[in-house]
């Protein structure tokens, strides 16, 4: 005869945005909580998360920013009002577009850039530009970009 043993019963729990009854796996854990997991499924916290970001996308930047300025010992004064997101990138010209789920993954998708890399994220020295602006510029020096524009002319590149 097979008994019954809790221990093995698969553990659920009821998500309270979707209110599907999921496994408990399917739950980030939240130290703060009664049974120690979040009460929103990690498919719906990613949700709530993507749309928080795409609603304000330069209050996004600039929590970014805050957060890479803390971690890298920068100097951070930014404020909302100075993040502005221009129609295109100012270096390459190409419209910027935001990806669908916000990701910053193609060319033309925006992203803040520290003009001067010596500087942190102070006003005046941020700028928002294309995805792919900011990859070539990384942080090359001008007079390295200058011969990596000189190679490449060279070899009719």
């Amino acid at each position: 005869m097979i008994q019954f043993n809790p221990a093995l019963e698969p553990k659920l729990k009821k998500c309270t945005k979707c209110g599907e009854i999921k496994l408990v796996e399917k739950f980030s854990s939240d130290k703060s909580k009664k049974d120690g997991l979040h009460s929103h499924c990690k498919k719906c916290k990613a949700q709530d998360q993507q749309r928080r970001i795409n609603c304000n996308r330069e209050k996004n930047f600039l929590r970014v920013a805050k957060a890479r300025a803390k971690k890298k010992g920068l100097d951070f004064n930014l404020e909302e009002k100075d993040i502005v997101i221009p129609a295109k990138c100012p270096v390459l010209g190409e419209p910027l577009k935001v990806n669908k789920g916000g990701k910053c993954n193609s060319p033309n998708s925006p992203t803040l850039d520290r003009i001067d890399n010596s500087k942190g994220y102070v006003k005046g020295n941020v700028q928002i530009i294309s995805w792919r602006a900011n990859k070539i510029k990384a942080d090359a020096s001008l007079e390295e970009l200058r011969k990596i524009v000189a190679h490449m002319e060279k070899h009719k590149l």
